[in-house]
């Protein structure tokens, strides 16, 4: 049982030794706008984007229509805003791995096993951002706007930096390092696509060792080492509160 220091027990008398301050007016707007978003999460990764409706956000969110309206000026606002929310969280996740201490291989490794774990611990949200990165690298106009494209741009930026240091430590082979983080994001989304629509038959992290040996066979200078040996991922962020 959870005891709050300020509730006193006597007998079967219970009673605050402090009033419960009020929720302040922006206190309630958060609560609000959190619940919104939850709300907001489940149709948009159930129905999509264009099938998704306010009305049934506003249901899920057990708050009429107009409250809505109130926080968020159309469907396309709320999206945006619940999406980038969360992946400017991905993106500096990301960038823990790319900016950290380990050789060039090991934080390639990371990011390959880092796309499994932010697929476990975020169905809904991984899959509404690889909706968004297909419809990017396709260049059509994805929903979440310029925002989304220039983050996702940055990201590629960061692991061709590392792809860099790698060639010039004579890890990799020479080859154009912004070409070689493109082709990885775009192997490793494949995989993570064809997990999340066939998750009973072909699981991400049991082909991780296959994803590093397509790519790095002709990559990498000598063997591809166990990714097993390439430490942990040490980069962890809350998952769907919902699941």
């Amino acid at each position: 049982m959870i005891h709050d220091s300020r509730i006193e027990e006597e007998g079967s008398v219970q009673h605050l030794s402090e009033p419960l301050a009020p929720e302040t007016r922006e206190q309630s707007r958060r609560r609000y706008r959190d619940i919104i978003m939850e709300a907001a999460l489940d149709v948009f990764s159930e129905k999509g984007y264009a099938e998704a409706q306010m009305g049934e956000i506003a249901l899920r969110a057990q708050v009429a229509v107009g409250t809505l309206y109130n926080f968020f000026s159309s469907k396309e606002n709320l999206y945006k805003e619940m999406l980038m929310g969360h992946f400017v969280d991905f993106a500096v996740a990301f960038s823990e791995i790319f900016e950290s201490d380990d050789d060039p291989y090991s934080k390639v490794v990371r990011y390959v096993r880092f796309k499994g774990e932010l697929c476990q611990s975020h169905p809904k949200l991984t899959r509404l951002y690889f909706s968004e990165v297909r419809a990017s690298e396709m260049n059509v106009r994805a929903t979440s706007s310029k925002e989304f494209r220039r983050t996702y741009n940055m990201m590629l930026g960061q692991l061709a930096e590392v792809f860099q240091s790698g060639i010039e430590q004579g890890i990799f082979v020479s080859a154009d390092p912004f070409a070689l983080a493109v082709s990885l994001a775009s192997i490793t989304n494949s995989f993570v696509m064809l997990w999340m629509n066939h998750p009973d038959k072909y699981s991400y992290p049991e082909r991780i060792d296959s994803i590093l040996q397509i790519f790095f066979g002709p990559v990498l200078k000598g063997e591809v080492p166990s990714p097993l040996n390439a430490g942990d991922p040490m980069v962890s962020i809350e998952g769907d509160s919902t699941e």
